[in-house]
């Protein structure tokens, strides 16, 4: 690590990529991203062209969307400008620590450009797209569209990204999104896996807990329970925490044993005390 570092800078540039590490390990366990091959293949364009009932079509193969969309979620915060995590952020504080070194130093760089082209792909290396039954005369570089898909179809409901890819349909948008935030995720993953190799041989000091703190829920959830209580609407929460105390499972009876008695919002009041450390 470079011992020239300020320590309060120090301390920011760790904070930040143990930031990224929690965040893109969110990315990685994604349940499209379990089998590699084929959302690079997804992530890369792959299509076929074949005749269907006498037409020749080009099938674009792309993920499940709904599934998509949640990846391209997680993936929001490394291209959001302004955010702590924004990919180019989270690359000046690697390269804080990492530039001097012979072997991550240019592995750095290289990651670094990819970066740049994945994000913001320039138009000579990238494609446009022009169907007849969307517009005819209009020509659409599928990064445009790809941004029209994020900001005017999942996260918002933004004019002006709707406006730039006005005219051509969403099926059009949302495969120009996979080539577009798919290669972000695999951008994403390759980023992580250089900060564990670079952590592994002691160039980056970042806390154990990014990288094995949990950063998925776990369903069902279950929370073992020592302590429950149930009673009547209107029932005080004082005398819900004295049943706890009184014993593992107890009913605080009414005055009545009339009227319903749950443990839901409509019908009555309920409260359990889960066991310490859950």
């Amino acid at each position: 690590m470079s011992a020239d570092i300020p320590p309060e800078v120090r301390e920011r540039h760790c904070e930040r990529i143990a930031s990224f590490v929690r965040r893109a390990r969110r990315v990685e366990a994604h349940s499209l991203l379990r089998d590699l091959q084929r959302f690079n293949a997804w992530a890369e364009g792959t299509t076929t062209i074949a005749p269907f009932d006498g037409v020749t079509y080009m099938t674009q193969h792309v993920p499940p969307k709904e599934a998509f969309e949640s990846l391209a979620s997680r993936c929001r915060p490394f291209l959001l400008q302004g955010d702590p995590i924004h990919w180019s952020a989270v690359f000046g504080s690697m390269r804080a620590f990492l530039k001097q070194d012979p072997r991550f130093g240019p592995a750095v760089e290289e990651l670094r450009r990819s970066w740049a082209v994945a994000e913001a792909p320039d138009p000579d290396t990238g494609f446009a797209v022009v169907r007849p039954e969307e517009v005819e005369s209009q020509a659409v570089w599928f990064s445009t569209l790809a941004d029209s898909w994020l900001y005017g179809d999942l996260v918002h409901a933004d004019p002006q990204s709707q406006a730039k890819a006005s005219g051509h349909s969403l099926n059009s948008r949302y495969c120009a999104a996979v080539l577009l935030y798919g290669q972000v995720a695999i951008h994403v993953v390759a980023t992580l896996n250089l900060i564990r190799q670079a952590r592994d041989v002691g160039l980056l000091d970042i806390a154990e807990a990014a990288f094995s703190d949990p950063v998925t829920a776990k369903v069902p959830m279950r929370f073992p329970v020592v302590g429950f209580a149930q009673a009547e609407i209107g029932t005080s929460m004082q005398e819900m925490f004295d049943a706890l105390d009184r014993a593992n499972t107890a009913i605080v009876e009414p005055a009545s044993n009339t009227g319903p008695k749950a443990s839901n919002g409509r019908h009555g009041a309920g409260a359990c005390a889960p066991q310490d450390g859950d």
